[in-house]
């Protein structure tokens, strides 16, 4: 998640010397004998690989920064390559929206952070059902039917907090509302109260749950 976090967003990213250092930590998994009778080497190349591959489309988008339309396309392509591992999505999703943000393409950005909120929905969903909060992708679908994209209806979908995934800060009910909140802000900008109003429908029964009475007289006065 970080190495995402950082070769989407940082212009100081030197992907040659991230190159040789995953190479050097390689050749010590390999040579290590004490765990050469483990599978910790081999842990140690399937992670490598994965990193590898966001290395990869790096380069690609590094090729595109001129050209903006064809950047965020690759990033929405490199965002749907990670349908299954929640953090990386959400990382990408988030790269995406401040890309779009720069751009004032403020529509876009607020669709990048409806799908987050519907992709931690989701996930929040399956750890513990409750009223205030949404029941998943599904409660997304009046704001933007693409919402449903999120739902996590593979058999092969990882159970949230096992192999350390959906242990991020935005998959919390904190997060989420930190989430709306942005989706709503930029559909403010873009003149877009309607899906506004939608996002809000998901966030004011969270909010009166939580008895915050300034965040939904908030609500309120942006609604009025």
């Amino acid at each position: 998640m970080s190495l995402s976090s950082l070769v989407g967003t940082s212009p100081a990213f030197s992907e040659q010397s991230l190159r040789r250092a995953l190479k050097t930590v390689l050749v010590y998994a390999e040579s290590d004998q004490d765990l050469q009778e483990t599978s910790f080497p081999e842990q140690v190349q399937d992670l490598l690989f994965n990193l590898h591959m966001i290395l990869s489309d790096t380069v690609k988008m590094k090729e595109y920064q001129e050209d903006p339309e064809m950047l965020l396309d690759l990033m929405h392509r490199i965002a749907k390559g990670y349908q299954n591992n929640p953090d990386l999505r959400l990382t990408w999703l988030e790269n995406m929206a401040k890309k779009h943000r720069e751009r004032a393409n403020h529509t876009e950005a607020a669709m990048c952070y409806v799908h987050s909120a519907a992709l931690v929905a989701e996930y929040l969903s399956m750890l513990e059902s409750q009223t205030h909060l949404p029941v998943g992708a599904v409660s997304f679908q009046r704001v933007t039917p693409n919402a449903l994209m999120e739902s996590a209806v593979s058999d092969d979908v990882l159970s949230p907090g096992e192999d350390g995934i959906c242990l991020g800060n935005h998959f919390t009910e904190s997060g989420l509302k930190v989430l709306l909140e942005e989706a709503s802000n930029s559909f403010q900008i873009a003149g877009m109260y309607e899906a506004m109003n939608e996002v809000y429908k998901i966030l004011t029964p969270i909010c009166e749950a939580n008895r915050d009475f300034q965040k939904l007289g908030k609500i309120h006065g942006k609604l009025q």
